[in-house]
């Protein structure tokens, strides 16, 4: 903001200031004033109220009550004039009606005559017309504050503008100097104190234009080296971070299950530091004009949805041909930074992702290609620095990929050796079937002592154990007996009621954990229900709740054999059934039935 426009407007506020306080001043007096002559005016008029109508009160001269009260009533100001005798049965209420706004000043007196009460008088003014006529005022007061405050400031803007004008235009020349025009050349004509100023900002002028040309030219060889250094520091710093990412990636992948959760952690990480928008990783079939993809960034999945109409999911199997399947069969890498001019180009999708510029990189494990890494989509052109980037993080993938290739073929080995001891140990089971001896045994009785066995030895979390949980038992007292093995039985019964408090010591939303035993008999058969109110499951769970080495619980925590020997036991050794109902969030209800007739 310039002199003049802060000069004008320190002035014009201050006048304005001094108008609106005089002016609410004026009309504070003004209103007091009117005030003071309204209650003067009320007091004069309640006396000579109460004299003039007291010979008619007195007479109950009703015509001259009525007339007297109208002719006070003339007055602008009354908003209400009332007389009230019940015993003379007087009641006269005369009312006007007045604008929002105002205050009421009610007066209210008895006339007496002789020392007799002929009625009460109850008089209302309001201020409504002197508060309108006051709004009248101020709004007149104000209009002519405005238009002398118009008139000052146009006068003022005339005078100081006079006055300033040669400081102005020196301003004006002393910007564009200090704008990088310091050729402009400066009046210095002018007399006075503006005089001596336009000469000293010339000579000013002139001793910044000499060292301006010295610092040009020492700028110059500066610039060149902070370039060179620059360039150097953002190399070294583009070279840290990908070490860093490859650092990162090796960490993550350390943790991953799968060679797809690999390639997936590896896109994420790889996106920082190679541009480009699309990528995907990509394991070559055994035909090599088909790749496996591994994993593929969020571009891919949404542009392949949009031109093809249907989502694509890691797994699926993709033909290439072309230069990305050079890349392959020649083991080199390939950048391509004009797409669209090259009809023999394949990529994925086929001729609908919107890309100019790809690269891709073969994953050289020795001799042989595992797969392929393939970054498109970057705004300009790939270069060969890019390339070196990208080849580091390659390499680090493919080391990530042998390594877990290791980890999974090691798994499936021992998996492959456990299963095959579940068999030997499952087949020798069953042949020591026949030799083990069937007795009748009471069902109820041989499931609490699971539950007492349960109650003793299973203890779970440190602030939860089997004793915190609530047995409701129905059995029938009538149920027949089984022939059975009840050692295997207590077996089955003790590994479902482990499951089921697990399942509840780890749902903290609930404050009774509750087992709802049921035993009745069906037919020929007796039926035994084990349900709990823990957290439950889905429906994907339930379906492999009997397989083997299938198990809920953490790493270590449990084999997954539990209800698969349960299973084995009923169904094999018993002849009988057994099934899991369970619905998330409401618990899981287990059901066993065992034939009575079973020899």
């Amino acid at each position: 903001m310039g002199l003049k426009i802060r000069i004008i407007a320190v002035v014009i506020v201050a006048f304005s200031v001094m108008n609106l306080l005089l002016c609410s001043y004026i009309t504070h007096q003004v209103k007091a004033l009117e005030l003071e002559s309204l209650r003067a005016q009320i007091d004069k008029s309640t006396y000579l109220m109460k004299n003039i109508n007291t010979l008619p009160l007195y007479n109950v001269d009703m015509e001259a009550l009525k007339m007297n009260m109208e002719t006070f009533f003339d007055d602008k100001n009354m908003k209400r004039f009332a007389i009230h005798d019940s015993e003379l049965n007087i009641n006269i209420n005369l009312i006007r009606e007045f604008p929002l706004g105002g205050t009421d000043i009610k007066k209210t007196f008895v006339i007496d005559y002789n020392g007799l009460t002929l009625g009460r008088f109850t008089v209302v003014y309001s201020t409504s017309l002197i508060e309108k006529k006051l709004a009248n005022f101020r709004t007149k007061m104000f209009g002519v504050s405005f238009f002398v405050t118009l008139v000052m400031a146009v006068v003022l803007i005339f005078l100081i503008t006079l006055i300033t004008k040669p400081v102005a235009r020196l301003a004006r020349i002393t910007s564009e100097i200090t704008s990088g025009n310091i050729d402009k050349e400066i009046d210095q004509t002018s007399v006075g104190e503006v005089g001596i100023l336009s000469r000293n900002f010339a000579r000013m002028r002139d001793d910044i234009k000499e060292k301006t040309e010295d610092l040009a030219r020492t700028n110059t060889i500066l610039e060149g080296e902070v370039q060179q250094k620059t360039l150097q520091e953002k190399k070294n710093l583009h070279q840290r971070m990908v070490i860093s990412s490859v650092n990162t990636f090796f960490q993550r992948s350390m943790t991953a299950q799968s060679v797809k959760e690999i390639a997936e952690i590896f896109i994420s990480i790889a996106q920082g530091v190679v541009p480009a928008p699309y990528c995907f990783v990509g394991l070559v079939c055994d035909r090599k004009e088909y790749l496996n993809i591994l994993a593929f960034s969020d571009l891919v999945g949404k542009q392949y949805h949009k031109f093809n109409d249907v989502s694509i999911k890691q797994g699926f199997k993709q033909q290439i041909s072309g230069k990305l399947l050079k890349t392959i069969t020649d083991k080199t890498p390939l950048i391509f930074n004009n797409v669209s001019l090259n009809p023999e180009f394949d990529f994925l999708p086929r001729e609908h992702l919107p890309i100019d510029t790809i690269m891709a990189l073969p994953m050289l494990h020795g001799q042989d290609v595992l797969g392929l890494v393939v970054f498109a989509g970057m705004e300009g052109e790939y270069t060969v620095e890019d390339q070196e980037v990208a080849m580091m993080m390659v390499m680090a993938l493919v080391e990530a990929l042998s390594l877990q290739t290791l980890q999974d073929e090691k798994q499936r080995f021992e998996e492959m050796v456990i299963q095959s001891q579940i068999a030997s140990n499952m087949l020798s089971f069953s042949a020591r079937r026949n030799k083990m001896e069937f007795a009748v045994e009471d069902i109820a009785l041989l499931l609490d002592q699971a539950l007492e066995l349960a109650s003793n030895e299973y203890t779970l979390e440190h602030d939860f154990h089997f004793g915190a949980i609530q047995i409701m038992k129905d059995y029938d007292p009538n149920l027949p007996k089984v022939k059975c093995r009840g050692g295997e039985l207590k077996q089955v019964f003790f590994n479902i009621l482990s499951n089921g408090a697990y399942a509840m010591a780890g749902n903290t939303d609930n404050p009774c954990p509750t087992f709802f035993i049921r035993i009745y008999g069906k037919e020929d058969q007796v039926c035994l229900e084990i349900r709990d109110n823990g957290p439950g499951m889905s429906e994907n769970l339930r379906r492999h709740i009997f397989e083997p080495f299938f198990s809920t619980k953490p790493d270590k925590e449990g084999a997954g054999l539990g209800l698969f020997i349960a299973n084995f036991i009923i169904t094999e050794n018993h002849n009988g059934t057994i099934n899991v109902e369970s619905t998330l969030g409401e618990g899981t209800c287990f059901r066993i039935f065992l034939p009575t007739n079973f020899v």
